[in-house]
């Protein structure tokens, strides 16, 4: 003790490092913010993909398609083409063999014009269903075509939807 001599050396400038310390703390609190607003936008963008791409593939085609408020249990939405005046989307079911496709046309049938001009003279077969104002027709091996609001509805299955799967799918559109 007699020998120590640390009361003779310069003291330390302490405001200096905790300057830096706040930097630091300034510079880590930005970063996470920034990080959670990416992550929110990130989840957004993620949850409304679909209905981006519908209003995409939509305008392209300069149709007004939509995408049905309800689908079948165990199909999701694959891929969106379009082209002029028509919007296809295809549906994918958990069994690869399931799957079907919804094509929305331009049209200014009613359901009398579509059942003369494209059911008629392409099927031997089909029924004719009325649901919601609505006149679905089927035919084949559980294909459907229908109008409503300027847009000709055609769904072509592998035979994996119900007749009632169909209706539910026609009226949710």
């Amino acid at each position: 003790m007699a020998a120590a001599n640390s009361h003779q050396q310069p003291s330390v400038n302490r405001k200096h490092s905790a300057k830096r310390h706040t930097a630091f703390k300034r510079i880590g609190s930005v970063a996470a913010s920034t990080l959670a607003i990416l992550l929110i936008v990130g989840f957004v963008a993620y949850m409304n993909a679909t209905s981006l791409q519908m209003r995409l593939a939509s305008s392209r085609a300069g149709i007004s398609a939509s995408l049905p408020t309800w689908q079948p249990e165990g199909f999701t939405i694959g891929k969106f083409s379009y082209a002029p005046g028509t919007v296809t989307l295809s549906f994918r079911g958990n069994d690869p063999d399931q799957h079907f496709t919804l094509m929305q046309t331009a049209s200014n049938w009613d359901s009398a014009a579509l059942l003369s001009d494209y059911v008629l003279p392409n099927n031997d077969t089909y029924n004719a269903i009325q649901s919601g104002g609505t006149t679905i027709y089927t035919y084949g091996d559980n294909n459907a075509t229908w109008v409503s609001s300027n847009i000709w509805y055609k769904l072509t299955t592998n035979g994996s939807l119900t007749t009632s799967e169909i209706v539910h799918l026609a009226t949710s559109m």
